[in-house]
Order: C-alpha cells, then structure tokens, then sequence
C-alpha cells in the first residue's frame, strides 16, 4: 500500500469504510508493505496510525519530504523504492 486512506474522520459515506481490518491480513499474502510520508496529509498519517495498531507482521516505509506520492510533490516521476518493492 502506498499512503493508504481509510476516511478516519468520515467525511465520505460512513458505510463505506465499515469493516474489521483482518489483523492477519500480512501472514496471507506474501507479505505486505506499508509505505507512507511524514509530510502527507493528516487523514494519511491517521490511517497509517490505525493500520499500524491493527495489522500484525506489515512492514511499513517511512519517507520524508515525499508528501503524497505524486508528482507535485516528490517532483520526480521516478519512485524506486516502490520498484523495488513490487518486484521483489
């Protein structure tokens, strides 16, 4: 996952987002890799909060100064680290 979004402040429909976070969802996949900004927005940070208390065995990527992951903010188009990930 790449700044992942689960509407902490239910501003969109408040069904939308109602489920339980399988806390093993890791151990039933190949693994799975959280990578988020210190600069992204705060709805982000939130979730990766939540996401980090609820899930067991996710490895989560600190960045900095990366924002959201997009071109206006990393002024890159090039994001290796997530190359990497996705084929490894």
């Amino acid at each position: 996952m790449v700044a992942p979004w689960l509407d902490p402040e239910k501003n969109i429909d408040p069904d939308f987002f109602d489920f339980d976070i399988d806390a093993n969802l890791a151990d039933k996949t190949q693994g799975l890799s959280i990578m988020y900004s210190t600069d992204d927005f705060s709805d982000i940070l939130t979730t990766v909060d939540i996401l980090k208390a609820k899930l067991n065995n996710a490895t989560f990527r600190e960045f900095n100064e990366k924002g959201h992951f997009v071109l206006d903010s990393m002024n890159t188009e090039k994001f290796p680290e997530l190359l990497i990930e996705a084929l490894s």
